[in-house]
């Protein structure tokens, strides 16, 4: 049941002003209860019998309509906030039958965004889960999210301004509607459920690649899944953990679950690699860092039947005694391979793995030296220890104590390359410790890789490890360029909502980026540059109803043929 409520209050002037809101009841399934939503229409004029629509109905923003006639509509049991959205109609002028531009949308990125939704199977996916009306306004959020939008509430008029199919109704995304939709898909389990077991099905040729899981913070602590765990953003707040799940080739998304902030890793791949089996997804491994490793954990993987490529740190033994046993090797030119333009040099030998209990398993392990950047790091080591020398001969020391202190201060992590000197009786000074500076570059440009498969070419064993890296920054664009670094809302089932569109957002993000990569644009420009350049594609609509394509450049036809996108009709 829908309502006009005029709210009386005086300002600081003793002047009577008058607020029009429409008001309405909706059920709140979480708190089991109704409640009254309101939607600001406008302010009263001095007579009282007129409203001026405020600036949320940018069609009629202005305009002055009759409160009585906003009753009508109202008791008539029309959808009053619809019609207001919708543009004031054109008044006669002195130009006469003229055509006067009435409209200018945006054309070239929600285009483009659609375009891929379509070719992916994306938007096939989510009007299969969530139903054709749910589905498309999922779809037009995640747009509106991978286009550069930020906060759900600013969608509608991000919208507004492009130029969407028909079936996508506007009205849907309106402030007061949009949150509605997140806590009715987050409460839809089986839809939610159903939307990835259909986008896994569409790609179930992909060969998937687990990679990490990611923290996002929340001031919510009455969240289900909200708990104190590993921050990796280092925030001292309770957290819900997202995992994901990525395409080894294209580093496109293929699945995602959200679980409790203090979950380890370990347990969670467990678990992934068993939904993902049941989900029928075969070929899939987990690609780990340094961080991850320990004897413990390669033993839980190993007996879970879950295959793996992890970097062995090098304060483990093996490590070190493989880069000593192949260091001679590894500086011949025999060893060179050409891989993402670099030059590297690579040795394969076993690892041998205590399992307890008197078993041992053999992993395939990989030994590679990248000649450059051994030389950057020892560089920039040098130079970090020299720049620290000098700054320490402009410096007084009276006590050993306070030189030390100092260098603690300055130096940081090249406090271990550099020593103190001298005592009471003689000039203190810092000077540089060259045994420790060739210990410390003697293991810089070496990565040791482990696998559980064994036969793997060096190729192969390297792109799977570096795959986590594409995963690394698919984390980066959810937190930073989709705006999802925090969660704001205390409503688990709305959480859940907003994580969907997140997902749909970043694979139309992840989409467009390989797009990009194909067509040996990645070099050249970023994916907001992208977007930024296809705004300026745009539409005009007459008042006659007529709609006109303006004029595409050169580049944005060039553009628009290098992403094998069609031009707007």
């Amino acid at each position: 049941m829908s309502y006009l409520q005029v709210q009386r209050n005086q300002d600081r002037g003793s002047r009577q002003l008058a607020y029009v809101h429409l008001a309405h009841t909706v059920w709140l399934p979480e708190k089991k209860r109704p409640a009254q939503r309101r939607l600001y229409l406008g302010r009263l004029d001095q007579s009282g019998t007129e409203v001026i629509i405020s600036k949320g109905f940018p069609g009629r923003c202005g305009t002055r309509i009759a409160l009585d006639e906003l009753r009508q509509r109202v008791n008539r049991g029309e959808d009053l906030e619809a019609w207001l959205r919708m543009p004031a109609p054109a008044t006669p002028s002195a130009w006469g039958d003229a055509d006067l531009p009435a409209q200018v949308k945006v054309v070239g990125d929600a285009h483009v965004l659609l375009a891929l939704a379509k070719d992916i199977g994306l938007q096939e996916a989510l009007m299969e889960a969530f139903g054709a009306e749910d589905g498309l306004t999922l779809l037009s959020l995640a747009v509106y999210q991978s286009g550069g939008g930020r906060a759900l509430y600013l969608a509608e008029a991000w919208l507004q301004e492009r130029e969407l199919p028909a079936v996508m109704k506007l009205e849907a995304v309106g402030t007061d509607r949009v949150y509605t939709l997140m806590v009715r898909a987050g409460a839809n389990q089986d839809g939610r459920e159903r939307f990835l077991r259909v986008w896994l099905q569409r790609h179930a040729s992909a060969r998937a690649v687990m990679c990490d899981t990611t923290s996002i913070s929340t001031y919510a602590a009455d969240l289900e899944l909200a708990e104190l765990g590993y921050n990796r953003d280092k925030e001292k707040l309770a957290q819900i953990n997202l995992c994901l799940v990525a395409d080894r080739a294209t580093g496109l998304p293929l699945w995602y679950r959200s679980l409790p902030g203090s979950i380890p890793d370990v347990s969670t791949l467990m678990l992934t690699a068993e939904l993902l089996r049941d989900l029928g997804l075969k070929r899939f491994s987990a690609s780990l860092d340094r961080g991850f490793y320990s004897r413990a954990n390669l033993r839980d993987l190993l007996q879970g039947d879950l295959h793996f490529t992890i970097g062995a740190p090098y304060s483990v033994k093996q490590a070190r005694a493989l880069v000593s046993k192949h260091r001679r090797a590894l500086e011949s030119s025999k060893r060179s391979l050409l891989f993402g333009g670099r030059v590297l040099r690579h040795v394969r030998d076993e690892w041998v793995l205590d399992m307890g209990g008197g078993e041992q398993r053999q992993l395939q392990a990989h030994v590679f030296l990248e000649p450059a950047r051994r030389a950057e790091r020892s560089a920039r080591l040098e130079s970090g220890v020299f720049a620290i020398e000098a700054k320490a001969r402009k410096e007084t020391f009276s006590l050993r104590a306070e030189a030390t202190t100092w260098l603690r201060e300055n130096a940081g992590a090249l406090a271990k390359c550099l020593r103190v000197c001298g005592s009471h009786d003689e000039d203190i000074r810092i000077e540089r410790k060259p045994h420790a500076i060739a210990m410390a570059t003697a293991r810089m440009g070496y990565t040791v890789v482990l696998r559980s498969q064994l036969g793997a070419s060096a190729e192969e064993a390297l792109l799977d490890y570096r795959c986590k890296d594409r995963v690394e920054k698919l984390f980066d664009m959810l937190k930073n360029e989709l705006d999802q670094r925090r969660m704001h809302t205390g409503v688990n089932e709305s959480v859940q909502g907003r994580l969907v569109v997140a997902f749909a957002a970043l694979i139309l993000h992840a989409a467009l980026e390989e797009k990009m990569r194909q067509a040996g644009l990645l070099h050249k420009m970023t994916v907001a540059e992208v977007l930024a350049q296809l705004r300026k594609i745009k539409a005009v609509r007459t008042c006659t109803g007529r709609r006109f394509l303006l004029e595409i450049s050169k580049r944005h036809r060039e553009l628009l043929a290098d992403l094998e996108i069609p031009l707007p009709t």
